[in-house]
């Protein structure tokens, strides 16, 4: 990943807006001001998901689960990491 990607910058990912609805967002000064702005806006295949954002965030959470790949759901704490060495 590119070294100025603000979200792994930050330990964060995108799941926990798309599976629990919590934004992400940052305060940022600009022009002598601060204020706060999204870094992440709905996408058109997300919203497809369900009518509701509680359906979304079910449907989202559910396909993520079924994913077949357990460095994904581990970079999303769905898994725990293994800790230390393994045992002889």
């Amino acid at each position: 990943m590119a070294s100025g990607s603000t979200s792994r910058r930050l330990g964060e990912s995108s799941y926990r807006f798309y599976a629990f609805g919590e934004p992400m967002q940052r305060w940022i000064k600009f022009k002598g001001r601060k204020k706060i702005v999204n870094l992440i806006d709905e996408d058109p295949i997300y919203q497809g998901f369900g009518q509701t954002p509680a359906e979304r965030q079910k449907a989202y959470r559910e396909f993520i689960a079924a994913m077949d790949d357990e460095a994904v759901r581990q970079e999303l704490g769905l898994v725990e990491r293994s800790r230390g060495r393994p045992r002889k």
